[in-house]
């Protein structure tokens, strides 16, 4: 094929026009020069065949599917192919988001030609300011500090030391005013105990005047039961328990004493307790008296059995144990009296009776009576008691004595 005109730097020669899928220009030949022969699209439907000299721009064009170089001459495509979107650029053009706390900077994919694919890539530092979170309301806690905290990343924001608030008591913790953590726990509780009640069972209660929920009870003790009433507990001063039938109190007394006669046995009398009335010892028989010897009570100076009158000491012969001290009781009376006496056989002899605390053992206002002595303490057989009471009967002319032996 030949033209009239020919291609030159800045025009092109068009040979034939038609339908695109028609074009095929590697048939045709042009003989005017080597110039060779093209296909340019006009629309998406036809073409021309052109005699061109190419001049290519260097950027490329596109659409949706391809990319091209275009020619300037003839604004033919050259180098066409579809987009492939393999390219990593950072540049502002191609920036999906900015770096946030949980990552860097991102970017679309791109094709050589310059178009934006719908894939990303992720590149640079994280901007641990730029939070893609919200930060939420709630406050956090340790035992110095709090602070509020991201949802993205769990940064902390607004954290500073607590403020305390009112000191703790037994009724509520220490608090932070601001985001309520404890700061010390509430007061162990401490009583203030009332008077301790009895409740009438032996036990008694007492309760704290802070809580009255708070109680505590205990078993009574202390005080000393008798046989007229309870023990008082020592500690909230009731009566509890029962009696003591074995601790007499209020004193006793001699009921149903007899004296002796030279006819008739006397009776010392049963001993009673003047509390509770319970009879505590039964009285012994005192023999007849002796009509003929001063073996019996005596209230004179002097006595049978060998033995002289006056304070001194006598005997009726043979060996002699040291002085004895026995007991004298005086009826009606819970008291003694100090004797000595001497031992010889079967014979005692009272020496001396301390006269000094009679008075003061009966009492003043007993003007008669009987003062026994019990010789049962001398563990021997006595047959014969010898007196010197003359003294005793000077004191106390109402007073008679009588003798108790050992059985």
């Amino acid at each position: 094929m030949t033209t009239e005109k020919t291609p030159d730097a800045s025009n092109y020669v068009r040979i034939a026009s038609g339908s695109k899928n028609d074009a095929a220009p590697e048939k045709f030949s042009y003989e005017n020069d080597s110039t060779p022969v093209s296909a340019t699209s006009q629309n998406n439907s036809t073409a021309d065949l052109v005699v061109c000299k190419h001049n290519w721009n260097s950027t490329w064009s596109s659409d949706s599917f391809s990319h091209w170089h275009e020619c300037s001459i003839c604004k033919g495509k050259g180098d066409i192919a579809a987009h492939t979107y393999d390219q990593q650029v950072k540049t502002k053009a191609y920036e999906k988001s900015s770096a946030t706390c949980l990552s860097g900077t991102t970017y679309y994919m791109s094709c050589v030609c310059g178009a934006k694919g719908a894939d990303t890539f992720e590149i640079g530092d994280k901007d641990p300011d730029n939070h893609s979170g919200i930060l939420n309301n709630d406050w956090k806690s340790n035992d110095t500090n709090h602070w509020k905290e991201y949802a993205c990343c769990g940064a902390h924001a607004e954290e500073a030391a607590h403020t305390p608030g009112p000191a703790a008591t037994e009724d509520a913790p220490q608090l932070c005013t601001v985001c309520s953590y404890e700061l010390a726990p509430a007061l162990e509780h401490t009583h203030v105990w009332g008077a301790w009640i009895s409740n009438g069972d032996g036990t008694h209660t007492r309760t704290c005047a802070k809580d009255g929920s708070h109680t505590e009870t205990n078993a009574c003790s202390g005080g000393i039961a008798t046989c007229q009433s309870s023990a008082v507990c020592a500690v909230c001063n009731t009566a509890y328990g029962a009696k003591d039938m074995t601790n007499h109190t209020g004193g006793t007394e001699v009921r149903g004493s007899v004296e002796a006669t030279t006819s008739t046995e006397g009776y010392t009398g049963d001993t009673y307790c003047k509390g509770c009335d319970t009879k505590l010892a039964d009285g012994k028989t005192i023999p007849k008296k002796d009509s003929g010897s001063s073996g019996g009570s005596s209230t004179g100076g002097s006595s049978s059995g060998g033995t002289s009158g006056g304070t001194g000491s006598g005997s009726s012969g043979g060996n002699t144990t040291p002085s004895t001290s026995v007991t004298v009781p005086v009826s009606g009376e819970e008291k003694t009296i100090r004797v000595d006496s001497t031992v010889s056989s079967t014979t005692a002899t009272i020496e001396d009776i301390d006269l000094s605390k009679l008075n003061t053992v009966i009492g003043n206002d007993v003007k008669t009576g009987v003062v026994t002595i019990d010789f049962s303490v001398l563990e021997k057989q006595i047959d014969t008691p010898v007196f010197f009471l003359h003294s005793l009967i000077f004191l106390t002319p109402y007073l008679s004595l009588s003798a108790f032996f050992p059985s």
